[in-house]
């Protein structure tokens, strides 16, 4: 269903011309589908946690499960408890409290503080003690005190994991059991609670996945209707006109509500990703519906208005096939929640395109915009338009050098972006979620877990002298590491236990090694780093650093040291669960990506079919990546990273940008097809579609700019930049673009003031 070089295709104009000639019919079957489609949304689930965006099918994903069936769960919360001084009797007892607050509550696997850890020392009588240093009958006294600080200062795992350098911060670790959400949150609140009544601070995986979640969710109450208002705001202002706004709100919502029933109907509850489908869906459908509102302004019978929205379709269907694609694209990537964003985000662009095809028309059909032409409307098409044509025929090739110069310092930024998602910067300086991380990191270690699963062969035990001795080696080579805070393996206890009966470094013989682990037995947490059986051992490194690429770092360089310093016939591999977030967000990112080149190459090809010559389809299509390219490189300049949302404004922005180089070159070859000359075919084209472009990219902007008052920096981010963005495809197509055309056909200035109004367009004689 390709459009002609200057025509329409016949089912778009029968779609167009039966809406007109049968409106009530056509707005009752939308109100129909409409209305079950609201009926269907009353139970939708709606599910913004952020494992949604986990990548289950892959094979790290089913190594983390197996790794999480020898070793535990490694989701942790960290509580950390700020004392008067080092040690003090308050903080100490609050450990107490919150240790066995926690005990046996479901959902919690095990707790970890100094009431609960065995720490080695030795008795007064020379024996070796394997029991925590905090005992129920703790009562304060100073040599209580000073012998639990002599204790946790001379055990090397304790420090920095259990208290801090000093001793004034303590620390109660929570392991959590996979729950559902509910136990899971419940869990969360009881510490949180906790913490609020002894002042004491929380972080932790599971604190910033349901932090966001509820942000998320509030974001969704708050925003999404003051965006619609802020949209309808700016339709008003721009047309005058109630019914202006009336329509463009019922075409968008129409086609929005489709595609979210339709989500809703397959069972797929709206996610992490999919949560933001409506807001552009809106914004493409408001785009779509302008171009159908401005050339019926002023129409008066039906069969003028027909001639006029049949000419406008073609167009729209060309933008709309691009975006679908784009989406189509993405949805190649193997995370579930991203398939379902392209998948569905290319179904919505249909629905909103076929809302803005059959009701846009039917709607103005009934109720036509009358003859009214608003200020800045008559503006647009009259002074600004030929201030633009006049400026590029006489400037354009310093236009295109200006563009070309920008471009080229953008693609040294774009060497300077980073792919890169940190959930802590999400939150805001000053919000208790993102200090507290800070500083528990700071006064502990962070609370990142990366674990490094060794695997031996079947004649290797890694609970032998030599497999402890090698663990111990990689154990220094990850203490060296950047970002790493706290490593803890097998040769740590096994050292403790060692230098307690006299022994220097390591032990040495099997023989002593199987000892001592029997004496471990007891001890919890070394079930989280060796199987019974010996052939598995687990590293478990406690992370200063959240992103992405630095878990991502450190993860390769924990393998690449097992190979340096293990044993042959013992592999070594990352995971975790801060792994495959981290993990996951360069496929995201890479998909997006990729996406991006075949949106662009099918924005290539809708062009072809729109002006038919190869040359002229290249440069039409710079417009709309010059911008995105420009965008990215202002992002590596700034040192902004390219992170899971803000990853798809170029798929976002192309949507919108193509939509308008379409109109622009469709009108101007239009022009150029009854032979009138390129300069003239220009102020024609613009004369058209300036107020279209204009008002599509301020309600976007506005649309979009409010979001940005977000105080959630993963929404904030893409409310500006998106808004940012939109602007830039803009001028774009209303400087470079028409430069190119005028260029490539050497059109020069015609002598003589430029034509005040071109003939042909409905309502502007």
């Amino acid at each position: 269903m390709a459009a002609t070089r200057l025509g329409t295709p016949r089912i778009l104009a029968a779609a167009v011309r039966g809406s007109i000639a049968r409106p009530r019919l056509v707005i009752a079957a939308w109100l129909a589908v409409v209305g079950l489609a609201l009926a269907m949304l009353g139970g939708a689930e709606i599910e913004t946690s952020t494992d949604s965006i986990l990548d289950r099918s892959a094979p790290a994903w089913q190594f983390y499960r197996r790794a999480s069936e020898y070793f535990g769960e490694d989701e942790v919360l960290a509580v950390a408890i700020e004392g008067a001084e080092p040690y003090s009797t308050v903080a100490l007892r609050s450990v107490l409290d919150l240790s066995d607050r926690l005990d046996g509550v479901q959902g919690v696997r095990r707790v970890d503080s100094l009431s609960t850890l065995p720490l080695v020392r030795q008795s007064g009588d020379g024996f070796v003690e394997l029991e925590p240093v905090l005992a129920p009958g703790f009562a304060g006294s100073e040599s209580e005190r000073s012998a639990l600080a002599l204790a946790v200062d001379g055990d090397p795992i304790a420090k920095r994991l259990l208290a801090s350098d000093d001793g004034r911060v303590l620390a109660v670790n929570v392991y959590l059991e996979p729950a559902e959400t509910a136990a899971y949150e419940a869990v969360v609140d009881e510490v949180e609670q906790f913490a609020a009544s002894a002042s004491a601070r929380v972080s932790g995986v599971p604190i910033f996945r349901i932090a966001s979640n509820r942000q998320l969710r509030s974001e969704l109450v708050k925003f999404v209707p003051l965006a619609v208002i802020a949209v309808g705001a700016v339709l008003l202002a721009a047309f005058r006109s109630w019914t202006s706004v009336l329509v463009c709100l019922l075409v968008s919502g129409a086609g929005t509500a489709v595609v979210s029933a339709t989500m809703i109907a397959a069972g797929f509850p709206l996610t992490f990703t999919t949560l933001i489908l409506p807001s552009i869906l809106l914004a493409l459908g408001a785009a779509y519906t302008m171009h159908f509102l401005t050339a019926a302004r002023g129409v008066g019978s039906h069969e003028t208005l027909s001639v006029a929205l049949v000419q406008v379709v073609g167009p729209v269907a060309l933008s709309g096939i691009t975006t679908a694609i784009g989406f189509l694209a993405v949805a190649t990537v193997r995370i579930e929640a991203i398939t379902l964003l392209g998948v569905f985000g290319s179904l919505g662009v249909c629905a909103v395109f076929a809302a803005s095809a059959t009701l846009a028309p039917a709607l103005l059909s009934l109720i036509p915009l009358g003859d009214g032409v608003p200020d800045l409307d008559r503006w647009l098409r009259g002074p600004a338009r030929r201030w633009i044509v006049s400026l590029v025929a006489r400037r354009r090739s310093a236009i295109v050098a200006i563009w070309l110069a920008v471009c080229a310092v953008a693609v040294v930024g774009l060497t300077r972006l980073e792919v890169e998602t940190d959930a802590t910067r999400w939150f805001a300086r000053g919000t208790d979620v993102r200090d507290s991380y800070e500083w528990i990191r700071d006064e502990l270690s962070g609370i990142s877990p990366i674990n490094v699963v060794l695997e031996a062969g079947p004649e290797t035990r890694l609970d032998s002298a030599e497999g402890v001795q090698a663990i111990a080696r990689l154990g220094d080579e990850l203490r060296r590491m950047e970002h790493v805070g706290k490593v803890l393996s097998l040769a740590d206890p096994l050292g403790q236990l060692h230098a307690g009966f006299g022994g220097v470094g390591l032990p040495e013989t099997d023989d002593l090694v199987m000892q001592y682990m029997m004496l471990l037995e007891s001890v919890d947490y070394t079930r989280d780093l060796v199987t019974a059986d010996g052939r598995r051992a687990n590293v478990v490194l406690r992370v200063d650093n959240n992103g992405s690429s630095q878990l991502l770092a450190v993860a390769r360089g924990a393998e690449r040291a097992w190979q340096s310093h293990g044993l042959s016939d013992v592999s070594a591999r990352a995971t975790g669960i801060m792994f495959e977030f981290a993990r996951v967000q360069d496929d995201i990112a890479s998909g997006q990506l990729r996406g991006l080149l075949v949106a662009f190459a099918a924005v290539g090809l809708a062009l072809l079919v729109v002006v038919g010559r190869p040359l002229l389809a290249i440069l039409a299509s710079l417009p709309n990546a010059l911008p995105i390219l420009v965008w990215f490189g202002m992002m590596g300049w700034a040192r902004v990273p390219l992170d899971a949302g803000s990853v798809i404004l170029g798929s976002l922005a192309l949507g919108i940008a193509v939509d308008d180089t379409i109109h622009v070159v469709a009108n101007y070859r239009r022009a150029r097809g009854r032979g009138v000359d390129p300069y003239r075919s220009m102020h024609e084209s613009l004369h058209r579609v300036l107020p279209a472009l204009v008002f599509t990219t301020v309600t976007i902007s506005v649309g979009f700019g409010l979001i940005g008052l977000s105080e959630f920096a993963l929404t904030r981010n893409l409310g500006l930049f998106t808004a940012g963005l939109v602007g830039l495809c803009l001028l774009a197509d209303v400087t470079l673009l028409p430069s190119l055309l005028l260029w490539l056909e050497g059109a020069e200035l015609k002598p003589g003031p430029p034509p005040a109004d071109p003939p042909g367009d409905a309502g502007y004689p």
